[in-house]
């Protein structure tokens, strides 16, 4: 079999969790587990969700494929090579291959440059410094992102475009370098419900070239159902379920699956949901230190619950699911 696009084998990065100077030089050392054990692969030509609720961990694992964060175990590995093993000099190359797109169009601009200094910027990072290719590559870009006609883009300044434009403008500064690998945080929180489709369905044309993989980063479960492949459900830094989006969304098998869903409100009149009672009571912002990090809110818990932490387990061809309830069935089979 060839080498998936990006594969991450038990990942796991951890933050100080210490403040001021005095806990800092007498206090007990604490950590965060901000990303506990994360594995997954993605393929060219498919989009995969990353969904989970505020602080659970998904920017801080986009960050650390990115190599901004060092875990402390791990591997990522981008077209078979080992992320963290690259040296200084390979640095530049990866990151030409695997670019970001930021959530706030607002701040992730240089309000002083025009469209095309912020388009045509990774070029001159990159040694592509001719005039002629760097104006064509920048049009081409625009293009791209749905900027029609380009040209009428090219001496414009942030604070002249709307909010859709301005994120175009973004994406296509990400794919002006032709990467392998798009990550996009949030890329539509901010935006209209109004362009929010347009943007969506140009991520969907970069993934049906084949050419790019995308991980899409949301807790907009509606965006993800729209437009990944496939959707891995995060809760306190660690993925409890992961599937087909379609599978996932009709098929929820972890009960914090199930409660993100029954969060999201239906849009025809009269159509009654249920209650998320589990994303009511509250929010835990570290994981217990020994059993299912879901415990203290799963209406399922037993008493295995409190004692070993659940290891993924396949119930359908690409659907697997952290949750003692499906180890039990799995072993009695």
């Amino acid at each position: 079999m060839s080498e998936p696009l990006l594969a991450v084998d038990s990942l796991k990065v951890r933050f100080s969790s210490r403040t001021g100077i005095l806990s800092q030089l007498f206090g007990e050392e604490r950590y965060v587990r901000a990303v506990d054990g994360v594995s997954f692969r993605l393929e060219r030509g498919e989009i995969l969700g990353l969904a989970g609720e505020s602080g659970c961990g998904k920017s801080t694992l986009s960050f650390t494929i990115l190599r901004h964060y060092q875990p402390c175990e791990g591997r990522v590995a981008f077209d078979g090579i080992d992320v963290f093993s690259l040296a200084k000099k390979d640095l530049k190359a990866f990151r030409k291959s695997v670019q970001l797109i930021f959530q706030d169009p607002y701040q992730s601009l240089n309000p002083r440059f025009t469209v095309f200094r912020c388009v045509a910027e990774p070029l001159f990072i990159h040694g592509i410094r001719d005039q002629r290719e760097t104006r064509d590559r920048a049009v081409s870009a625009l293009r791209s992102s749905g900027l029609l006609p380009p040209e009428d883009f090219l001496r414009r300044y942030p604070h002249e475009l709307s909010g859709g434009q301005r994120q175009r403008v973004a994406i296509a500064r990400a794919i002006v370098l032709n990467p392998s690998l798009l990550v996009a945080d949030e890329p539509v929180s901010m935006l209209d419900v109004s362009v929010r489709a347009g943007i969506l369905n140009l991520f969907r044309e970069f993934a049906k070239s084949g050419r790019v993989g995308i991980l899409y980063v949301s807790h907009d479960l509606g965006t993800i159902r729209y437009i990944c492949d496939r959707v891995a459900i995060m809760y306190l830094g660690r993925i409890v379920e992961i599937g087909p989006t379609a599978e996932v969304m009709q098929n929820p098998s972890h009960p914090y699956t199930r409660a993100l869903i029954d969060s999201v409100p239906e849009i025809e009149p009269g159509v009654g949901r249920k209650d998320p009672e589990l994303l009511e009571k509250f929010i835990e912002d570290t994981a217990p230190l020994h059993g299912c990090r879901f415990q203290r809110r799963c209406p399922l818990r037993k008493d295995e619950c409190f004692v070993h932490e659940p290891d993924p387990v396949r119930i359908g061809r690409e659907h697997e699911v952290a949750c003692h309830l499906y180890r039990t069935r799995s072993d009695a089979s």
